[in-house]
């Protein structure tokens, strides 16, 4: 995502993580690169790892910027892509 991400000359970027929360947190030097070029990252967890899953991605979604979002069913998961998309347009006309 920061690859991608750091090529575009969009005036926001975010990135939205989908995982099961994953117990190893990401690098110090990958979140200090994003937030060095102020990539913002929301995060949807499902089916999180023993309960550690969800503090994972609350975590990393408070360290860059972003929202943290639980799911229960994967129907909801489009539901909060459309809410991330109106919050991001509506920063962007702000």
């Amino acid at each position: 995502a920061y690859d991608g991400l750091i090529k575009t000359k969009a005036y926001l970027k975010h990135a939205i993580i989908l995982s099961d929360g994953d117990p190893s947190p990401p690098a110090p030097a990958l979140v200090k690169k994003f937030n060095d070029a102020r990539i913002t990252i929301s995060t949807i967890v499902i089916q999180p790892h023993d309960g550690s899953g969800d503090q994972n991605m609350f975590n990393i979604a408070k360290q860059h910027g972003g929202r943290f979002y639980k799911v229960t069913k994967p129907s909801e998961i489009p539901n909060v892509f459309l809410k991330e998309a109106a919050t991001i347009s509506r920063s962007a006309i702000i």
